[in-house]
């Protein structure tokens, strides 16, 4: 996030993301900044929220069924704008380039 604050890389959100986010946040985490984090990803230019649109679920459809839904959400995302996948997740490493 801070990388793309200062504008040396972009990041590109997916919904399911945000969707996690204030799950967290209204289950586990009341202290997560939900509304200044929103306005930073609408604040700044280098932040594409990308939607789970057709071409999405196309990509998401060509990985394997066993990687767990949401995840399998976010890696079709990454996948389809070429972009490295910040994940701890060992079962989407597998298959693509984590960055975390």
């Amino acid at each position: 996030m801070r990388s793309a604050e200062v504008g040396d890389s972009g990041l590109v959100v997916p919904t399911i993301v945000l969707s996690e986010l204030q799950s967290l946040y209204e289950k586990k985490m009341p202290h997560i900044p939900m509304e200044r984090i929103l306005r930073r990803f609408t604040e700044l230019s280098t932040v594409v929220i990308a939607p789970f649109d057709m071409e999405v679920f196309r990509e998401f459809r060509t990985l394997p069924s066993h990687i767990e839904m949401h995840d399998r959400m976010i890696a079709a995302t990454a996948k389809l704008f070429g972009a490295g996948l910040i994940s701890r997740d060992r079962v989407i490493a597998g298959y693509m380039e984590a960055i975390w």
